[in-house]
């Protein structure tokens, strides 16, 4: 119980941490570049023409190239971890608050790069550049859709090693991700152990139990039930936002729910007062931060007086 208790608050941390950082004075800027391979071969023994992956560094790599940092990133993120494109940007990456100079991960030690993962969800970002199911098939000039190849964190990790080996890096310091870049932080370490120093696998393990793989099912569902979806072939129509945000809701109800629970054992011997007192506190510090990434990504709610939020 105490394992699940720590599990749920650290991935209420992981989620309010990886939020946008706001821009602030001697934000690191950073550029997107591209990263080409003319095939790859999928760990299934499917062949991807022209691969493009989108990656960021900021840094810089010692004579022997043995500082070097990967950071890996959670499903829906990018290869933005920090910094900022522009001085003007007014987020930097998601991982600004501990990536920079004199920060936890410090670029003025390490070299530090993040890659895009294969088949990036943000396709429609102006600085999402990588291969996917969006993209257009060179065989037919129409976007793969469902055609694309399946690929697994194996695949992504691949890929990031042939980066890395493009770069003429042969050891990496640290392999550093949340979530699912958690899981590749874990992939690096079986895949290739003697190209990583270390892994940081944060709100991660190193395999899928049964009972989270029925949930992703479940948090996809919505999206295969909007019509929109039309079987994934969507890419010249309307995209099936609905049954995404759905499936965004369901996954926040599921946290809070986990929350509630993990608060009932923590608080059991408190008086009334106590319990009434850390409840607020978890609210105002997860809950409602929570909610308002939910309308980040288009959902509606109303609250008791029936406004709109």
């Amino acid at each position: 119980m105490n394992r699940r208790i720590a599990a749920v608050l650290a991935s209420l941390c992981f989620i309010l941490a990886s939020a946008p950082s706001y821009a602030q004075s001697g934000d690191v800027i950073v550029e997107k570049k591209t990263f080409e391979l003319p095939t790859y071969t999928t760990v299934a023994g499917d062949t991807i023409k022209a691969v493009k992956i989108g990656w960021e560094a900021f840094g810089t790599l010692n004579a022997d190239k043995s500082n070097a940092i990967l950071v890996t990133h959670y499903f829906s993120g990018t290869s933005h971890a920090f910094g900022k494109y522009t001085p003007a940007d007014p987020v930097a990456g998601y991982w600004d608050a501990i990536i920079g100079p004199g920060k936890a991960i410090d670029t003025n030690k390490y070299y530090v790069l993040s890659s895009d993962t294969l088949v990036n969800l943000n396709a429609k970002m102006a600085n999402v550049v990588t291969t996917g199911p969006a993209s257009i098939n060179p065989d037919t000039g129409k976007p793969y859709g469902m055609s694309f190849p399946v690929v697994s964190i194996e695949d992504f990790v691949r890929v990031q090693k042939a980066l890395i080996d493009s770069l003429g890096i042969k050891k990496l310091k640290a392999v550093v991700g949340a979530s699912m870049g958690g899981l590749q932080a874990y992939q690096w370490a079986a895949s290739y152990p003697d190209s990583v120093d270390r892994i940081v696998a944060v709100v991660a393990s190193p395999s899928a139990e049964p009972f989270l793989i029925g949930w992703l099912d479940m948090w996809a569902q919505p999206i295969r039930l909007d019509p929109k979806w039309n079987n994934g072939d969507y890419y010249d129509k309307e995209p099936p936002l609905d049954g995404l945000k759905a499936a965004r809701l369901i996954f926040l109800i599921k946290l809070c729910e986990d929350l509630r629970s993990a608060l009932a054992v923590r608080t059991s011997g408190m008086d009334k007062q106590e319990r009434h007192h850390l409840a607020f506190q978890t609210a105002q510090r997860h809950l409602i931060p929570i909610r308002k990434l939910h309308f980040k990504f288009g959902g509606r709610a109303q609250n008791r007086r029936g406004l709109r939020l």
